[in-house]
């Protein structure tokens, strides 16, 4: 025997709602800015925060590697030249550890030997100081769009 189901009827709460689609949030990339100049460290900070990136600092790299491990980044900006720990140290942590984050040096004191000594240890890139904050923020992206290709 053949049921008409034309005439069932069925209660709202089995009804067919239209589905709205789904909203992606994203979080903007994360960069960690080791710099042991105050003023410089700042400054790094402000021209990535003004082109829509999370900023977190360390004055040191000891310090840049407990925020590594504590607040995730996408990105390193780092100085080459500190006390106590140089940026190939911190770059060699990092590789240990993450390999697949994008180191960025920059520097005041730029030589062939040290940039191919960052290149060598695994660096994106090293950018000499001084230097306009749109290069900055171009090789951040850079360096991103890389680690997601």
């Amino acid at each position: 025997m053949k049921r008409d189901l034309t005439a069932v009827t069925v209660p709202d709460e089995f009804s067919v709602r239209p589905v709205l689609p789904l909203r992606v949030v994203t979080t903007p990339p994360r960069v960690l800015v080791v710099e042991d100049d105050e003023e410089m460290r700042a400054w790094l900070e402000e021209t990535l925060r003004e082109a829509g990136y999370v900023t977190t600092s360390a004055g040191d790299p000891l310090s840049a590697v407990f925020a590594l491990f504590g607040n995730g980044v996408d990105a390193i900006v780092t100085d080459w030249r500190m006390p106590a720990m140089d940026g190939v140290a911190l770059l060699d942590a990092v590789r240990r550890c993450s390999p697949e984050i994008p180191v960025i040096f920059v520097t005041a004191f730029p030589d062939d030997q040290l940039r191919t000594t960052a290149m060598e240890h695994g660096a994106f890139c090293f950018l000499a100081k001084p230097f306009r904050g749109s290069q900055l923020v171009e090789l951040v992206r850079s360096a991103l769009d890389s680690r997601a290709a």
